[in-house]
């Protein structure tokens, strides 16, 4: 079953945004180092922490940096890049700013400018383990699996206990069909979840990711289960309610395959309002 030709199997970029904005108490970002710890709570305070650093001492290339990560939460990539290029101009050889700079061209989608920021940073300081995981992301972007895979492994060695790297090369396993190594890393991903101090910004992304294994393993009912947390979390998930319609019609549940179709559709799920139409 190509379950993985039947919708878009990476979330939507909305849902980071509808998280970031609706669940004040989540971790939304756990970038070991690079200062990306934050709250929704506290990301607002921050900023203006930031901004009074500045205004004290304009041309410090931390509280710039500093800053740059807090825009960077918050979607602001344009005024992020403007605060993390001014560090970099004034301290070329600060390894933490090229790491944060590759960050935000990775959700920028500018995938070779985050592969040579990665690069300079692990020139810079090749012992910082998310200069590696940011590289394997923008590698594994662009295709190239086997580089993201390295890249992934070699952050794992510095630091095994970050579940994003699990979470980024289970996704690369998924798109190389190596489906027993992508369920052995969101297991890990999700199990390092379960600890505070380690946690995912949310554990959706992975669960979802996993739901999909499970349906390429042909365990419907551990998809199904997946899908359902999913969306216990997040009740406008539509790409959950469309994998989840599959699982089910999979198990000869139509009832409940044809209500979750119908919501994905709702929810403005191509896949499932074209499967509506036909």
């Amino acid at each position: 079953m190509p379950w993985l030709n039947q919708g878009n199997i990476e979330m939507p970029s909305v849902f980071i945004t509808r998280q970031l904005m609706q669940i004040p108490c989540m971790l939304l970002h756990t970038a070991c180092g690079d200062g990306l710890i934050t709250k929704f709570a506290t990301i607002h305070r921050r900023y203006k922490d930031n901004n009074r650093a500045l205004d004290l001492k304009p041309n410090f290339s931390s509280a710039l940096t500093n800053r740059s990560t807090t825009l960077w939460g918050m979607r602001q990539y344009d005024k992020a890049l403007v605060d993390v290029n001014r560090a970099i101009e004034l301290t070329p050889d600060y390894a933490r700013a090229y790491r944060v700079r590759s960050l935000i061209y990775l959700d920028m989608r500018n995938n070779a400018n985050a592969i040579e920021d990665s690069n300079k940073a692990i020139e810079l300081n090749p012992n910082a383990p998310t200069a590696y995981l940011y590289r394997g992301h923008a590698y594994r972007n662009i295709g190239r699996y086997e580089e993201a895979l390295k890249d992934y492994q070699k952050s794992i060695e510095i630091n095994p206990i970050d579940p994003d790297v699990y979470n980024g090369r289970g996704y690369a396993y998924i798109l190389l069909k190596k489906y027993a190594d992508a369920l052995r890393d969101f297991n890990k991903a999700l199990e390092l979840n379960q600890n505070p101090e380690t946690a995912l910004h949310s554990p959706v992304i992975a669960l979802y990711r996993r739901g999909l294994v499970y349906n390429q393993l042909r365990d419907y009912k551990g998809a199904i289960r997946d899908f359902s947390k999913v969306i216990e979390i997040d009740k406008d998930n539509a790409a959950a309610y469309y994998h989840r319609s599959l699982s089910y019609k999979q198990i000869g549940k139509a009832d409940e395959s044809a209500n979750d179709l119908k919501k994905a559709a709702q929810l403005g799920n191509v896949q499932a309002q074209k499967a509506i139409k036909k």
